[in-house]
């Protein structure tokens, strides 16, 4: 627990209920992808990332000035990408999965004290939400809420986390901090602004 490169304990992917191969449920009644979900397509016609607001949220108990971290986590959705498997299982309809966030939580050395209730938040363009939560030591808990990935195993955070008092938003910034998965992919969690959120929008909290 004093290191910030320890490995943690993680299982970042998650169960996709109601897929199996005879399972009709999700399909519109069209029998086309409803498009809403799509956020961008690939050079083959077909939805190369998706927004799936039906991720459920992780219950937080954290909020600061008034913004929970439930809060954050609506504003700033899941951006689900690569689940072109799910899509070529059943050509022509897509199967809305089911998922939750993964909770994952630790004590991190930033080598200066945080003062108890102090809160420093930062999402990534994918749709992740950390916060830094003090409680007037040196090693405050990181608490992070992971989108779905498709990969198992154990994630790294790396050492280098950077936390900012200057603010436009209701909360404070974590303005760095980056967690590495057994694939190479990474969440680098990133301050709320000017960046915005995963679905490219000001959070309502946030002056701009």
């Amino acid at each position: 627990m004093k290191s910030l490169s320890k490995i943690l304990i993680l299982s970042a992917v998650m169960a996709l209920t109601g897929c199996g191969k005879n399972n009709q449920s999700g399909r519109s009644n069209s029998g086309i992808y409803n498009s809403q979900y799509c956020v961008s397509m690939g050079p083959n016609g077909q939805c190369a990332q998706y927004q799936n607001y039906s991720v459920g949220n992780y219950n937080s108990g954290y909020s600061f000035n008034g913004v929970s971290l439930n809060q954050v986590q609506m504003e700033n959705p899941c951006i689900l990408s690569n689940y072109g498997s799910m899509y070529n299982q059943y050509p022509g309809n897509w199967m809305q999965p089911t998922m939750q966030r993964q909770l994952v939580q630790t004590r991190v050395n930033l080598g200066t004290i945080v003062t108890r209730g102090d809160t420093y938040v930062g999402v990534t363009s994918f749709g992740d939400v950390a916060a830094i939560i003090g409680d007037g030591t040196p090693s405050p808990m990181f608490v992070a809420y992971l989108c779905p990935r498709p990969v198992s195993g154990q994630g790294v955070l790396y050492p280098g986390i950077s936390i900012g008092a200057y603010t436009n938003c209701a909360v404070k910034y974590i303005t760095k901090a980056n967690m590495v998965f057994p694939d190479g992919s990474q969440a680098n969690f990133r301050a709320l602004s000017p960046g915005g959120s995963s679905a490219g929008r000001r959070f309502s909290f946030c002056q701009q």
